[in-house]
């Protein structure tokens, strides 16, 4: 019957439609994870960047001390690395200071990686 034919073709009509909408919703989707993902990598790099420098002059600071201590918690390890390699170059000076003992102390509570072998090393 031409009815049921027209019929048929109208619904494959709204359902391929409904198909090319859920899938430009998941590219939608997965491009915001990216953005979101290269935002968060971004600020990442701009806050390990501009703390490098001052790194074992934090670690001795009550307020520096628990700057890093939320860096090391809440970054991946490709951004905390930095942390561990001025505390191992300035082990000298980080070590006999309250705060700096008490970073260092928690930097060996963390997994075992090259950077914290290297820590280990210069103690």
């Amino acid at each position: 019957c031409a009815i049921d034919e027209e019929e048929n073709e109208e619904e494959e009509e709204e359902e391929r439609k409904r198909a090319e909408e859920e899938a430009a919703k998941q590219d939608d989707d997965s491009d915001k994870s990216k953005k979101k993902k290269k935002k968060k990598d971004t600020a990442a790099k701009i806050l390990t960047d501009a703390l490098k420098p001052a790194a074992a002059r934090l670690c001795i600071d009550s307020h520096g001390n628990h700057a890093i201590q939320r860096i090391l918690l809440k970054l991946p390890y490709q951004y905390t690395q930095f942390i561990f390699d001025a505390v191992a170059a300035s082990v000298e000076d980080v070590a006999p200071h309250p705060h700096g003992c008490c970073g260092i102390q928690s930097r060996l509570d963390f997994p075992h990686s090259a950077a914290r072998t290297h820590l280990v090393t210069r103690i």
